[in-house]
């Protein structure tokens, strides 16, 4: 059986020598540094064959966004109090509301903080 000729890395201008994969010790793709969606413990409900079907429940029967003055079409189902996990509130039809994205990304950013900011304290607190 004769030898493969050693290559050289396929990531970018590297030089190094590749393992078998095509890649040099430096450039391999490690699993711990690629996350992936939904492996919060909360995160983990919107991959559930219930939350699918309850949001295609939900958005046919309210299909515009409920954001006050919007009249846009809406494409996400957003919970009013956050359920953190709690199966029992985060199934509840009654703690859902009907958003389009950038009303939805605007309640979020203002609720959990974006961009590096702190979240902003519920009104009902002040």
């Amino acid at each position: 059986m004769t030898k493969r000729a050693p290559r050289v890395c396929s990531a970018g201008p590297c030089q190094q020598v590749a393992t078998a994969n095509g890649r040099c010790s430096l450039h391999q793709k490690r699993p711990d540094t690629h996350r992936k969606y939904g492996t919060e413990p909360g995160q983990v409900i919107y991959r559930t064959a219930t939350w699918q079907r309850l949001r295609v429940a939900f958005l046919s029967e309210q299909p515009l966004c409920q954001s006050p003055g919007c009249r846009a079409l809406a494409t996400e189902v957003d919970h009013i109090v956050a359920h953190k996990g709690d199966r029992s509130i985060a199934f509840d039809w009654d703690n859902l509301q009907s958003l389009c994205k950038s009303c939805h990304s605007r309640k979020t950013t203002r609720e959990d903080g974006g961009f590096g900011r702190q979240p902003k304290p519920d009104q009902a607190e002040n």
